[in-house]
């Protein structure tokens, strides 16, 4: 809770971000960090640590930002997550019901303030077969993977997603 009501403050701040700044400059300075702590994380494991409200509040206020400017509100999120020592369907649930929430909030933010379009709804609907086969393939692949592997996993998504971002805008 304390990760997505610490979200609802950064939301409008991203939109007037999107709104007033090029996108791609947060992108890429968002890419270099995701990667500089993937990297670092897959060649030094971190030790999983409870890290409270203290962590939670400034990592869902950025995810909130982040999730207002450029829609990647993940990154923050799956960093806090990760670096928790709860067992991987603890990890799973928090990261399930906080993106259902915040998706629907950074939604309606961008509604409200006309950033949903007809060629943003097209291009949702394009992508929602991916989006389902992504869903299945790592819910088969969720159900094989023991702690210390869903981590890594988590680690080399995150450098993938990092990777992604920098080249779309670089």
């Amino acid at each position: 809770m304390p990760l997505l009501v610490a979200t609802l403050p950064g939301i409008p701040m991203g939109v007037y971000g999107l709104k007033n700044v090029p996108a791609h400059w947060l992108a890429i300075l968002v890419g270099v960090v995701i990667n500089l702590f993937a990297v670092y994380s897959l060649l030094f494991p971190l030790r999983p640590r409870s890290l409270g409200t203290a962590w939670a509040l400034p990592a869902g206020f950025l995810a909130g930002c982040l999730g207002g400017s450029i829609g990647a509100n993940g990154p923050p999120i799956i960093l806090y997550a990760s670096l928790q020592p709860w067992p991987k369907d603890e990890i799973k649930a928090l990261l399930s019901h906080y993106f259902l929430a915040a998706g629907v909030c950074i939604s309606a933010t961008h509604a409200v303030t006309g950033l949903i379009t007809g060629q943003v709804l097209k291009l949702f609907a394009m992508g929602l077969p991916t989006l389902a086969l992504g869903i299945l393939a790592g819910t088969a692949a969720y159900r094989h993977m023991g702690d210390g592997n869903y981590r890594r996993l988590v680690y080399m998504a995150l450098l993938v997603f990092g990777s992604m971002m920098l080249l779309h805008n670089c």
